[in-house]
């Protein structure tokens, strides 16, 4: 049965490092747009201390580190030696997610990786073998996590308000105006196209909420003229028995996202397009109750930093983590395994945690 999540968003838990101060040293490695969006959200928080800055453009380092009150870093290595930095924010491309990490988790460091985790699930993996050999703990940004709509339907799925869960149905996406940068069109870079960029929102929550998928059957198609999919429908069968099907895009006009999860008790609607409201219906006579949420702050950013900065500081951890990453890109490689073959495929797991 899997009435509660397998693996329920941000935990406390345990942490083999010794206590932490009052004001968590933190510095951060990517000063592109989600690393200044970080950098925004670090300094309203009174329990984070920034140290360093680093970019490869040297200049954008400068700017960064005098807008934000902080020092700026020569190397990564000079970032991660810091006896200040306690916790790293890796916010550059995807292809260097696994080596920032991982330097950060050698020199004795937490790290937060903006996802996916790394190009691959083999690049997740030693990450997870990294993270256990340091006893240090890394975090996946998820910031869908955050978003008041997504947080009231875990704590129904959590209680178990509509029982075992048998059907994830989503989609997920924006119309292409958002890859500003162009490196997300090169797939050494990259990693891949929309799936690994939008659609990893939603594969972290359906293998928060229903469990490990076991295979996949993907279609892809591409628009632009590059070896990258704009467009992406993958079924996934999971370990409990149940169905997720997720589409993702760089052609979608409809809204950013929406979900649909069915229970054996009930249904939820999560809806992220023009509002932020949650349907929860029973298999009762009585009428769905709607919570509608699009007046509050859209904050999930706020939140998703201070969570971890609040765990991290108080010696805990917080989810998704490494090994969640991991199983995130494995669903993400037999996506794209399944396409290029034109069948379902087995997904092929590491090391799951005991």
């Amino acid at each position: 049965m899997n009435a509660a999540p397998t693996s329920p968003p941000n935990p406390p838990g345990p942490s083999s490092s010794p206590s932490v101060s009052a004001s968590l040293g933190v510095s951060v490695v990517g000063l592109g747009t989600m690393g200044l969006r970080r950098l925004t959200a670090l300094r309203r928080l009174g329990s984070a201390r920034l140290d360093l800055v680093y970019d490869v453009d040297a200049g954008r380092c400068r700017e960064a580190a005098a807008r934000f009150g902080c020092r700026a870093a020569g190397s990564l290595a000079e970032l991660v030696g810091s006896p200040g930095t306690e916790l790293v924010f890796v916010c550059t491309p995807n292809a260097h997610h696994e080596d920032s990490v991982r330097s950060a988790l050698e020199a004795g460091k937490h790290a937060f990786c903006e996802k996916p985790l790394a190009l691959d699930a083999a690049g997740a993996g030693r990450i997870v073998e990294s993270a256990r050999a340091h006893r240090r703990t890394v975090r996946v940004g998820a910031n869908l996590r955050q978003f008041p709509q997504v947080r009231k339907a875990t704590e129904l799925i959590t209680t178990g308000a509509i029982g075992r869960l048998r059907i994830f149905r989503g989609w997920i996406g924006h119309d292409g105006s958002k890859l500003r940068s162009e490196w997300y069109r090169h797939p050494e870079v990259s990693g891949g196209g929309t799936m690994i960029d939008n659609g990893v929102h939603l594969l972290d929550l359906a293998h928060s909420w229903m469990g490990p998928a076991t295979d996949a059957d993907a279609r892809t198609m591409e628009f632009a003229s590059s070896r990258l999919e704009d467009y992406v429908t993958a079924d996934f069968a999971t370990r409990e028995g149940g169905i997720v099907q997720v589409v993702s895009s760089w052609v979608e006009r409809s809204g950013y996202f929406y979900l649909e999860v069915h229970g054996e008790l009930g249904f939820l609607l999560v809806d992220g397009r023009s509002s932020a409201t949650l349907t929860w219906g029973g298999s009762d006579a009585d009428a769905p109750r709607v919570f509608d949420y699009s007046g509050e702050p859209r904050d999930s950013w706020d939140r998703e930093v201070s969570d971890h900065v609040e765990r991290i500081r108080l010696g805990g951890r917080g989810r998704p983590d490494a090994e969640d990453g991991r199983a995130v890109l494995e669903m993400v490689d037999a996506a794209y395994r399944s396409a290029r073959l034109g069948r379902r495929v087995p997904i092929e797991t590491g090391a799951r945690r005991s």
